[in-house]
């Protein structure tokens, strides 16, 4: 928590604010945004005019903010700047949060998704019940459908027909079950045109153990 004013000086800080940075609280007290600043990653006269403007309007406003540590460690963190009273006088006081874990794993999603979207297998998620809720592009290559045709379906949409409804009972008897199922599917395009896929079909659980997806993996063979 830092307390400050509305050009950003710093009139007090918590026990927070000193571990987060690694300075003292005299050490802050004084100092402003921009000596705490990560260079090059903010814009410190957007900051300063946000800082002005919730003293002015009375808002509380958000942000995030690129901070540099005491010891040169660069680190993101969340903050909302409101405007309160200290001993009488009008000032701004921001929360900040450290979110360095927050952005790591959204980095770690980021790159997920972008293996995922570039994969040369096709990738497909549905629920519970079958129902189509994510297709990665390569799914369009070799079915001719887009995700936007399929989703709210189920791969029944691709169903040939060639094989008995046997196949499709084991498969969904075995993963109900909890466990992986693999085997060769007869598929149809959107075209009309058959085409065989090598597929792999797993439960996703949460951290009950409850099955809350089902992932599929197939190539075209």
């Amino acid at each position: 928590i830092y307390v400050h004013d509305e050009h950003g000086v710093f009139l007090d800080v918590n026990a927070g604010a000193t571990r987060l940075y690694g300075y003292t609280r005299e050490e802050l007290i004084g100092m402003t945004p921009a000596l705490v600043s990560a260079p090059g990653l903010n814009d410190l006269p957007a900051v300063g005019a946000q800082s002005a403007r919730v003293f002015a309007t009375g808002r509380a406003e958000s942000f995030e903010f690129w901070g540099l540590r005491k010891n040169g460690e660069v680190f993101p963190k969340a903050c909302i700047t409101h405007k309160g009273k200290y001993f009488g006088r009008d000032v701004l006081i921001t929360t900040a949060r450290d979110v360095t874990a927050v952005k790591q794993a959204e980095a770690e999603l980021r790159k997920l998704a972008r293996a995922v979207e570039q994969s040369p297998v096709t990738v497909v998620i549905t629920n519970t019940t079958g129902v189509i809720e994510y297709a990665n592009p390569q799914f369009t290559k070799t079915s001719g459908y887009t995700i936007e045709e399929v989703k709210g379906l189920t791969p029944r949409v691709l169903k040939s027909g060639r094989q008995p409804d046997s196949v499709y009972r084991e498969m969904w008897e075995t993963i109900a079950r909890g466990r992986e199922w693999h085997g060769e599917l007869c598929n149809r395009r959107k075209d009309g045109s058959f085409f065989w896929e090598e597929v792999s079909i797993s439960p996703v659980v949460d951290e009950q153990g409850r099955i809350t997806h089902y992932l599929a993996v197939k190539e075209d063979i």
